[in-house]
């Protein structure tokens, strides 16, 4: 490795904090006049630009990425974002282009590496103190969510963890499944009624996806905090949580309000500047808790009313309530039990992390039915055998919707990527060697400190080097034997990186498949899908479309490639069965 120039070695970003002063002073100073604010400003400003210009040297010369390959810089601001948000392909193209490991630019023209290789993630999981979540994804989380599980990282991220896994365990999961079952019920009877008003009616084309968000929210709301949402159904007023949730996540500007604070994020003097409508996440985080406040008032009364033993919110077991239940376990010291805000926080925490999540990949799983009418009928016939209300282990046990729901999140994770950062430097060891730009090959990745590495999840759930040459095509029966390479992918759930692995994996992810089991077993027992475009293939001309949530990662919508003003949607035809 070629040593750093020594002028280099001595940048810090700390220098910045008496320029951070400076700025502070003369905006709170209302005496000050336009020079006073404006030199200070700018000085930091400049400083801030020099410094950060040298960090970048410094770290771009001891690293590996200066002879890695990969796609020019699609712009200064945006770096390569904009083409990966446009077009999920464009990951397997610089794949097939450049390895297996490539570089390439985010926002601010930051460096990012590219790493799809088994061995490598499987060492960034497993050493989570070296490989942490970038300082503005856990700021902007805090930001908009509060002091909850997805904005901490270690002893604080232990610390909930290990309190939530209580609420989340086999056991608890078993006891929500009903509310699953009946919310489920309630939009197919509301289905069934827009079938009754229209008798003569062969079909109905129903926008599935809009129709399981609100499903899913309503069972975020009640099986995670006994909390009606009143999405399937506004019940009088509307409800001012769903409310919220719209403006932050729904509203029209929302993709690039979420980038401005990802920007601020970034970039701390950027918090200087009121970009517009950020204030917006400010004002709705603020509303979010207090409602949550008023949530939890209510849960503890029920605890104090009816004890540790039982404890329920309202005539429902909710995830709030079993949290409670164990965050007051005698054997957990005070000092390691969530705080009122902590455990606030985890309300909204709750429903970003399960709520679009979980109705995107439902609604994936009936547009791949939609397109296999054999494999549907062979799933239908299935759950036709089951009782009437199936317990958690029912559905589990019902073999082909196993597979359809592992085919279904292995080629469609509810995220299209996750990020770490290198807390100090390391190296990453690979189970293939790359080339780089000079021809040499290297077994190994040398990263700095601050350096930030994309995991791309969706391309190593479609890894034709891992699943095969189909890979991309939707085939659950491959579950009946998988090809050996694929037992090597360190994920919590099925070898898939469907719910990452690790401390970091997804807390949730068994309440999010039996919620998606439940939801495939009412629908598909009454109802028979097939796609408006039939000539269009099998996802009859549906394509992948990028929403940002907060921290920075992506989900993956459903968007009709003939209308894409329409936004997220799945238009499929309904028939009753």
């Amino acid at each position: 490795m070629d040593a750093a120039p020594s002028w280099l070695e001595s940048v810090s970003l700390s220098n910045l904090s008496s320029s951070f002063s400076l700025v502070k002073a003369a905006v709170v100073n209302p005496s000050s006049g336009k020079t006073q604010i404006a030199v200070p400003l700018l000085a930091t400003a400049g400083v801030y630009v020099a410094i950060a210009v040298m960090q970048r040297l410094y770290s771009y010369w001891r690293s590996s990425i200066r002879t890695m390959m990969g796609p020019p810089n699609g712009s200064l601001l945006l770096g390569n974002v904009q083409e990966l948000m446009d077009d999920f392909e464009t990951t397997n193209r610089w794949r097939r282009q450049f390895g297996h490991i490539f570089k390439f630019k985010s926002l601010m023209s930051a460096t990012h590496i590219h790493v799809q290789d088994i061995k490598a993630i499987n060492h960034m999981i497993h050493n989570m103190p070296i490989y942490q979540k970038a300082p503005y994804g856990l700021h902007n989380s805090k930001r908009t969510l509060g002091n909850g599980l997805l904005a901490v990282e270690n002893d604080e991220h232990k610390r909930q963890r290990k309190i939530l896994n209580q609420a989340f365990a086999p056991s608890q999961i078993r006891l929500l499944t009903e509310t699953f079952l009946n919310i489920s019920v309630q939009c197919r009877d509301m289905w069934l009624a827009q079938f009754a008003k229209d008798p003569n009616a062969d079909h109905q084309v129903i926008d599935i996806f809009d129709w399981f968000r609100k499903l899913t929210l309503d069972v975020i709301g009640q099986a995670g905090f006994g909390y009606d949402m009143d999405a399937l159904e506004v019940k009088g007023q509307p409800n001012e949580l769903n409310d919220v949730l719209t403006k932050i996540f729904h509203a029209p500007h929302s993709r690039m309000l979420m980038g401005f604070m990802i920007l601020q994020a970034m970039v701390p003097a950027f918090r200087l500047i009121p970009f517009p409508g950020t204030h917006v996440f400010v004002e709705c985080k603020n509303e979010t808790f207090r409602i949550g406040g008023e949530i939890l008032q209510r849960a503890k009364d029920t605890l104090f009313q009816t004890g540790a033993e039982r404890v329920e919110v309202g005539s429902k077991r909710s995830v709030l309530s079993l949290l409670l239940r164990a965050n007051v376990n005698p054997e957990i010291p005070v000092s390691q039990r969530l705080t009122d805000d902590e455990v606030i926080a985890q309300i909204p925490t709750l429903i970003v992390a399960g709520h679009e999540s979980t109705s995107s990949a439902v609604s994936w799983a009936v547009s791949f039915l939609a397109g296999d009418q054999a494999r549907q009928n062979k799933l239908r016939e299935e759950l036709q055998g089951l009782p009437e209300v199936p317990t958690m282990d029912e559905l589990n046990n019902a073999e082909y919707l196993e597979q359809v729901v592992r085919e279904t999140l292995r080629m469609h994770p509810s995220l299209v990527f996750t990020q770490r950062m290198a807390m100090q430097e390391d190296v990453l060891p690979l189970g293939k060697p790359y080339i780089d730009a000079n021809g040499k090959t290297h077994d190994s990745i040398y990263v700095t400190k601050g350096q930030m590495i994309h995991i791309p999840l969706l391309a190593v759930n479609n890894d034709p080097e891992i699943w095969g040459p189909d890979a991309h095509v939707f085939n659950p029966e491959r579950w009946d034997k998988t090809p050996e390479a694929v037992n090597a992918i360190p994920g919590v759930w099925a070898n898939t990186l469907a719910f990452f692995g690790g401390p970091h994996a997804c807390i949730g992810y068994r309440f999010a498949l039996a919620e998606i089991k439940s939801i495939l077993f009412v629908m598909l027992r009454t109802f028979e899908f097939s796609h408006v475009n039939t000539e269009a293939g099998p996802l009859g001309g549906m394509a992948c479309k990028a929403a940002m949530i907060p921290g920075g990662s992506m989900l993956q919508h459903p968007m009709d490639l003939n209308a894409p003003e329409k936004g997220s949607c799945l238009p499929v035809k309904v028939k009753l069965l």
